[in-house]
């Protein structure tokens, strides 16, 4: 198996985990703070598909030779402003700002959306491309191997003790 193929069985079985914990919940329930911090789940599947999305966008594009659009990274024609980006947290607020402004199944598309696009993408690539810490600019050196975990499964794994935490304790009640 390659390092190729172990990311996507960890995509794929990390997504599933993702499944498993919203599994049985109302829409309701995922409209509720304090899942992470002050954000609902809501909040965390917005921000789990602006990373995937953006990683989606930039590695189709890089496939394609082309660059990739403010569509297909962001959502939408509107991209963060340099005050918006400034770093993680600044982003991350952007991110989930935008989709707050969004009906919640448009949310919970783009989570399920955003991931199978960046599976698609990971699938295109070549053992070399996913080597290679030149072949995608927006790595920075760093091989999309190197990258994508933080931008997939293991961005999930930082987030589910919180989730089921959370889960557990609505459950209690």
């Amino acid at each position: 198996m390659t390092e190729r193929d172990t990311a996507l069985a960890h995509m794929r079985d990390g997504y599933a985990q993702m499944e498993s914990v919203l599994a049985g919940l109302e829409l309701d329930d995922l409209e509720q703070p304090g899942v992470v911090g002050e954000w609902s789940l809501r909040d965390v599947l917005a921000h789990f598909a602006g990373y995937e999305r953006y990683v989606a966008a930039e590695v189709g594009a890089a496939l394609e030779n082309r660059e990739a659009t403010n569509q297909e990274l962001y959502g939408g024609e509107e991209a963060p402003t340099p005050e918006d980006d400034l770093n993680e947290d600044t982003g991350n607020a952007w991110v989930v700002g935008r989709a707050r402004l969004q009906p919640l199944q448009a949310v919970l598309d783009e989570f399920s959306g955003s991931h199978h696009r960046l599976v698609g993408a990971v699938e295109r690539c070549s053992d070399a491309d996913f080597e290679d810490p030149s072949r995608f600019a927006f790595c920075n050196g760093r091989s999309l191997a190197s990258v994508l975990p933080n931008q997939c499964w293991a961005h999930y794994e930082q987030h589910l003790p919180d989730i089921r935490s959370w889960r557990a304790h609505r459950q209690e009640r």
